[in-house]
């Protein structure tokens, strides 16, 4: 079975030789390179912090930097609609048309969405 390059990585190197290291080493710039042309094949991240209580009062700046969400990030509706610049009826009539992404249910009355499958859905409609 073929190791994952991490583990590989996290393995003492004293138990190595020079030739695995150098092996381990360039399988882990080709990973690298592999997840960088993955996340640019996504496109730039629209990033921007949530408000804390040190910047709550200055909404004017607050509202030009773009949003942050880490791969994998779960996002809320209000998130959603800020990052494609819709509605919460466009997002709502989108939901029951079945042309967006599922939701997943955190609890009773909390929903969120994988950003990963947002930024996927926007990529698709940008080249319709």
């Amino acid at each position: 079975m073929k190791n994952d390059i991490l583990t590989l990585l996290q393995t003492d190197p004293g138990q190595r030789t020079f030739g695995q290291l150098l092996q381990e080493r360039e399988a882990a710039v080709h990973e690298i390179k592999r997840l960088r042309a993955n996340t640019e094949a996504i496109g730039p991240a629209l990033i921007r912090p949530r408000p804390t209580k040190d910047n709550a009062d200055d909404s004017s700046e607050h509202s030009q930097t773009p949003l942050t969400f880490r791969p994998g990030s779960l996002i809320r509706a209000g998130d959603i609609c800020e990052l494609l610049s819709i509605s919460r009826a466009t997002l709502h009539r989108l939901r029951l048309l079945k042309h967006f992404p599922k939701f997943v249910r955190l609890g009773p009355n909390t929903i969120r969405w994988r950003y990963d499958e947002i930024i996927a859905w926007q990529y698709d409609q940008s080249k319709k």
